[in-house]
């Protein structure tokens, strides 16, 4: 009867002595869900928190790297607009002379815009709405060079917005569809920005002086109002990335407090556990050695 009870006991010290062991070697308390069932379910329900939290901060440096690439581009475009106001203004009142020299600059202008308007991110294309996968403007329809084509532009995106979702049913919209930047469609009193710089080019070029000083003249107040446009969606991005580094600073703070909720439930204190294994290997040791002992008494009366 007490070599039952000593082996009893020995496979319980064996197995407290396994259980300890796996924590000190994983470093975690709840290994599986009969360790403990409550706190197994706290872990799963921590770690489905966590998990949408990083798809949440995903998001969000997703949408901020666009905005960035977004920025930097609208920068160049309504720099590009500023500098082709500046040479209308200059040739509104110059000689025919200087026109084409102009001339020449708007149309350097019209192409590093349409560069622009084109740009990519990641394989995608910035500026065509839901439609990233194609070339959102093209010109010159005809494929001929010097026909009247040369500088009408073709917008090929949607209206489509770039959603971000960035909490619980919570989600931003970046502004990325060409209509709202490039062609004026879908505002406002909102202009065609190519079309006003082939507007300027044709005045610029125009042989009657007075025709081409009333036609240059016509587009300053329409440059200023494409400058206004583009600068709009430049603003309206700039309060997006706000929105989305105060979200971003919320998760950052709440991830941690739940990794120290799920570290809390799950992790083992080492130094403790270590202590508590060199207690339960020498408890251990000793059950062994005095089963031992009684296995050699029991042999002993067995034979007397």
């Amino acid at each position: 009867m007490m070599t039952n009870s000593m082996s009893v006991s020995l496979q319980k010290k064996t197995q407290s002595l396994v259980d300890l062991s796996e924590k000190v070697s994983t470093g975690k308390k709840v290994l599986r869900p009969s360790d403990d069932p409550l706190g197994m379910a706290r872990i799963l329900d921590y770690r489905g928190t966590l998990s949408q939290i990083e798809q949440y901060m995903e998001n969000i440096n997703r949408g901020q790297t666009k905005i960035e690439v977004m920025e930097h581009v609208l920068s160049e475009v309504e720099n590009h607009v500023i500098n082709a106001k500046r040479i209308a203004t200059d040739q509104s009142t110059a000689v025919l002379e200087t026109r084409g020299t102009a001339a020449s600059q708007i149309k350097n202008i019209f192409d590093q815009v349409l560069d622009l308007a084109n740009s990519e991110l990641q394989n995608n294309f910035l500026f065509g709405g839901n439609q990233t996968n194609a070339r959102p403007f093209t010109r010159n329809a005809d494929g001929i060079e010097g026909t009247a084509d040369d500088y009408e532009v073709v917008y090929h995106g949607d209206n489509g917005e770039q959603k971000i979702l960035i909490g619980k049913n919570s989600d931003v919209e970046i502004s990325s569809n060409g209509n709202d930047i490039f062609t004026g469609d879908t505002i406002s009193n909102g202009v065609n920005v190519f079309n006003t710089l082939k507007d300027l080019i044709e005045g610029l070029e125009n042989p009657d002086t007075e025709a081409g000083t009333t036609q240059i003249r016509s587009q300053l107040d329409v440059l200023k109002t494409a400058q206004e446009q583009v600068n709009s969606v430049r603003t309206l991005n700039s309060g997006i990335n706000q929105r989305l580094n105060s979200s971003k600073d919320y998760w950052s703070n709440f991830k941690g407090v739940m990794e120290t909720q799920l570290s809390s439930v799950q992790d083992v204190d080492l130094t403790q556990a270590a202590v508590e294994f060199q207690k339960a290997q020498l408890v251990y040791e000793t059950t062994v050695a005095l089963a031992n002992e009684m296995l050699q008494n029991t042999l002993l009366n067995f034979l007397k």
